[in-house]
């Protein structure tokens, strides 16, 4: 994960979230396809749970939380390499 430090939030399967220290992000990884693991989410440290394919985060009300399928999500666009000119 791209993050200094970080602590793990929840484990379910084959994914991960990782609250991440620095930067302060969270971070959902998919254990199953990559042997150094790239995330497939990244967003602002908020409460989180993942079960089967599903990331559940807090929703737009009390009492109400969002589901997201992370099995048809696509990864995140890397970023090229910053190079420094003379």
């Amino acid at each position: 994960m791209p993050s200094a430090a970080g602590t793990v939030l929840d484990i379910a399967g084959r994914y991960a979230i990782v609250n991440g220290s620095s930067p302060a992000k969270q971070y959902v990884g998919d254990r199953g396809v990559h042997s150094d693991p790239q995330p497939i989410v990244i967003r602002s440290v908020t409460a989180a749970s993942v079960r089967g394919t599903k990331s559940w985060t807090p929703g737009s009300g009390n009492g109400f939380v969002t589901a997201e399928d992370l099995h048809i999500r696509p990864p995140p666009t890397p970023h090229p390499p910053h190079t420094l000119s003379n």
